[in-house]
């Protein structure tokens, strides 16, 4: 069986290094979170103002979603420290 020979390397070319980095997870979640607030805010923009009550119930919804939120951080802060 013949051996196989090996081909030279006529077909690597020098490249430019690509001097755009890579976006981190964190700076990605950053990025999206912009662009949704431009998204709502061009729909908000063209919405009548609201009533107190929707202001209420919107300002209800906000605080438990922050309550989550807030609870949620504390446990894996929690499970980061006993994990420590």
């Amino acid at each position: 069986m013949p051996t196989r020979q090996p081909r030279p390397f006529r077909h690597f070319k020098a490249t430019q290094a690509d001097t755009r980095r890579k976006e981190t997870y964190a700076e990605q979640q950053a990025r999206l979170d912009a662009e949704a607030l431009d998204r709502w805010a061009a729909i908000v923009a063209d919405l009548p103002p609201l009533t107190d009550d929707q202001i209420t119930s919107l300002a209800v919804i906000l605080n438990r979603i922050d309550k989550r939120r807030r609870t949620a951080d504390t446990e894996r802060n929690d499970e980061g420290r006993r994990a420590a």
